[in-house]
């Protein structure tokens, strides 16, 4: 499965009200960042999604697995790397 992290973040901003203005600056970093996150051509940076989940209050999990709130899509996580994935943002939240 190809994971489609820039696609929910853009969903979860859109059902928050946000314009990408918003969220970048929210953020700190560049409009054509986001954009680019979002359109899945750049891939995101852990601790960027860290600070995703903290601005919209929601666990990393949401992007991988479990039923989201905004659209009811279920997403598998029976992969390595979003395994992987969830174990380093556990750590870092715990800092």
């Amino acid at each position: 499965m190809s994971w489609k992290i820039g696609s929910k973040i853009a969903e979860l901003r859109k059902f928050n009200n946000m314009t990408q203005v918003q969220l970048a600056e929210d953020l700190h970093i560049g409009e054509k960042t986001l954009r680019k996150i979002e359109s899945n051509i750049t891939p995101i940076r852990l601790d960027l999604l860290t600070d995703i989940c903290k601005a919209f209050d929601i666990e990393v999990i949401y992007f991988f697995n479990i039923n989201d709130n905004v659209n009811g899509r279920i997403y598998d996580c029976n992969c390595e790397m979003s395994q992987k994935y969830l174990a380093i943002s556990k750590i870092i939240n715990n800092c």
